[in-house]
């Protein structure tokens, strides 16, 4: 499964990022609770894990300790961002956290230059 996290807002995405451990033990306690829904044929149920985006982010903002996530999405593994599975999801663009952290440091050191 690969969870795909909704900040609304810009400014708490590199919080989310550096507690990225965090948040995969606040859903692993979230699925351990509730486990994940599948299908007849074993596979991940994704229209009933949407309905529980809201409950999953409240796990996560309680792990994080700010109320910066709006919604987890989890897709099936075997299925790439690539092929357009992020695109069909109900926000308009994804930042992986990489970049993210990156950013965030150059404008740390940057003022701390000054």
């Amino acid at each position: 499964m690969t969870p795909i996290l909704v900040v609304p807002r810009a400014f708490n995405t590199p919080l989310v990022c550096q507690r990225a451990p965090r948040i995969a033990e606040a859903l692993l306690q979230y699925f351990f609770i509730h486990p994940a829904p599948v299908t007849r044929r074993n596979r991940l149920n994704e229209e009933r894990l949407e309905t529980q985006k809201t409950k999953m982010a409240a796990y996560v903002n309680r792990a994080i300790g700010i109320n910066a996530v709006s919604a987890v999405y989890i897709i099936d593994s075997a299925k790439a961002l690539a092929t357009g599975t992020a695109a069909r999801l109900p926000f308009s663009g994804a930042s992986a956290c990489g970049p993210v952290l990156e950013e965030f440091e150059n404008k740390v050191q940057e003022f701390l230059k000054e």
